[in-house]
């Protein structure tokens, strides 16, 4: 039986930040891109294993939103399980800033409800779309994104060099449009 899934908006003062854990992830395989006719395509290769831990988070440079960002919670019986925060950026694309599930919470539906939630606030705003950043060693986040409907789009190599991330670690762009909106 599939666990309740409940998402809601958090209000200022409401949000709390999920545990550490919930932003680390384990590392076994990559995603090697290749761009052949002007498509962006990739096949998943073995590395040895790591645990991917990201560093305390950095403050945002200045960019003047369009939007407030929204920010919302996903709950499984009433346990807070994950959060989504989301923004409209300057190209007139949601921009999904952060998303978090808490790992016990993880391949049970919550990380779907939430870009599910995200689409819709796409949507609702009258964007383009969606778009989202994340690294060629977050598989899951991958396949996360891909299974709801996300294009990868592009690449950029350099990204993550000042954090001195291992040199093969690469920021992935995925992006969502309406039905129909973009081929």
């Amino acid at each position: 039986m599939s666990p309740k899934i409940r998402i809601v908006q958090a209000r200022q003062g409401h949000a709390r930040s999920l545990s550490l854990g919930a932003s680390a992830f384990r590392v076994d395989c990559e995603l090697v891109l290749a761009l052949q006719g002007g498509l962006l395509s990739y096949r998943v290769v073995s590395v040895p294993p790591y645990e991917k831990r990201y560093p305390a988070q950095q403050p945002a440079p200045e960019v003047k939103r369009l939007t407030q960002p929204a920010s919302f919670l996903a709950y499984v019986d009433d346990e807070m399980a994950g959060q989504i925060v989301i923004s409209e950026h300057w190209t007139g694309f949601a921009n999904l800033d952060h998303i978090a599930v808490e790992s016990e919470f993880r391949r049970r539906g919550v990380g779907s409800a939430l870009l599910e939630r995200a689409t819709a606030w796409s949507t609702e705003n009258a964007l383009h779309g969606v778009r989202v950043e994340t690294q060629s060693n977050n598989i899951a986040a991958c396949k996360l994104y891909e299974r709801g409907g996300f294009r990868l789009r592009g690449f950029d190599q350099d990204l993550y060099r000042g954090f001195g991330a291992q040199q093969n670690e690469t920021a992935m762009f995925w992006y969502w449009y309406p039905s129909g909106s973009h081929t």
